[in-house]
């Protein structure tokens, strides 16, 4: 199992979502974060009950997202919030789950967040263009806890930058 998050993006897939989630559950991610925030609650907890069961059966965790009670309600563990829902999450609701992630934008809200209770966070954006990506780069200092870890950062930021890259030239390719 990998230790990469996957967030998903219905609007960015060009094949059969469910599809896509189960190829993507298949490869063993450490988790897949069903981002589809644009739904309904009731929409998204129609998607979910498909994508945490292909989830289950491929042996992978799905990670819901934005709905705590829908979580709940599917007995799901895992849920990742923005700060600001996760900041509004009572301790009684945060027992529900054993996994628990924040999206964060400094160490400041990092540490917020595993003083919530996080058992993860994510820090850092996905970018249209490499120009953006250089911005982040500089941005980088504020978020990286020591200059000495820059570098290492850097080098994540530019190999993932890649990987995008290479994925996005793939599916114009198909």
């Amino acid at each position: 199992m990998s230790d990469i998050i996957v967030f998903t993006s219905r609007r960015l897939c060009r094949e059969d979502f469910l599809e896509r989630i189960k190829k993507l559950a298949l490869a063993k991610p450490g988790g897949i974060v069903l981002r589809e925030k644009d739904l309904s609650e009731e929409d998204y907890k129609s998607l979910a009950v498909k994508a945490l069961e292909l989830c289950q059966r491929y042996g992978t965790s799905c990670i819901l997202h934005n709905f705590a009670n829908v979580a709940t309600e599917l007995e799901c563990r895992s849920l990742h919030l923005p700060l600001h829902m996760l900041r509004r999450l009572s301790d009684a609701e945060k027992k529900h789950f054993d996994t628990l992630g924040a999206s964060c934008h400094s160490v400041g809200e990092a540490m917020e967040a595993e003083s919530l209770g996080c058992t993860y966070v994510t820090a850092g954006h996905i970018f249209d263009t490499a120009a953006e990506g250089r911005a982040y780069l500089g941005a980088l200092v504020d978020l990286v806890p020591s200059v000495a870890n820059v570098e290492s950062y850097c080098k994540i930021v530019e190999e993932k930058y890649y990987i995008r890259s290479l994925a996005f030239a793939a599916r114009s390719i198909l």
